[in-house]
């Protein structure tokens, strides 16, 4: 795979929950994404490294950064479940996995798995 541009479609296919966005937003998105990922990304990743930092900034502004339950906004993996009268308890999500000192990665699924990505494609120096 060339380092080409994800296309909205193929934004939209991987990320269904974002197809009634505007696709001209979804363009911005995509050339504002790429001014972080280029082609010193390995060229696997350079799409999804772009889709998934999208998709996170796209939840951020969606549900604000507020911890909300709902499209890739998680507080963690779900400890306990009830059916009626529906319940659920997430547990507390710390930043190890992460690899970033800074949480705003973490608001989002999409933002922890653009920082796998990143990290699989930048590690530190390596001492031997």
């Amino acid at each position: 795979m060339p380092y080409e541009l994800p296309t909205v479609e193929q934004f939209t296919d991987r990320f269904r929950q974002f197809r009634n966005t505007d696709e001209y937003f979804i363009a911005m998105m995509i050339g504002e994404a790429s001014t972080y990922v280029d082609d010193s990304w390995n060229e696997n990743d350079y799409q999804p490294a772009i889709m998934y930092l999208v998709a996170h900034w796209m939840t951020i502004e969606a549900g604000g950064a507020t911890g909300a339950q709902s499209g890739g906004m998680v507080a963690g993996p779900i400890v306990s479940e009830s059916f009626g009268p529906i319940s659920r308890s997430y547990a507390n999500i710390q930043q190890s996995g992460a690899s970033s000192s800074d949480p705003f990665w973490t608001l989002s699924m999409y933002g922890r798995r653009f920082v796998q990505l990143r990290d699989r494609n930048f590690l530190g120096p390596m001492v031997v």
